[in-house]
């Protein structure tokens, strides 16, 4: 079984993830995707020296 699920992921001021919640794919890999996207952590985001929220699109590919 395969498929991709895309994942839109809220980030805070911090880098981490404030929410995460899957767009589009497969059902049976969508929950995995989500908690792994959970426990990403990013670089923040600054603009002009201050960090901002961001909202990220990942793309996650299962082949099994």
């Amino acid at each position: 079984m395969r498929g991709d699920v895309i994942v839109v992921l809220l980030v805070g001021e911090d880098g981490k993830v404030i929410d995460a919640r899957a767009k589009s794919g497969p059902l049976v890999f969508a929950r995995e995707a989500v908690i792994a996207a959970k426990q990403w952590e990013f670089q923040p985001l600054l603009v002009d020296g201050k960090p901002k929220k961001l909202l990220v699109k990942i793309t996650f590919r299962f082949n099994s």
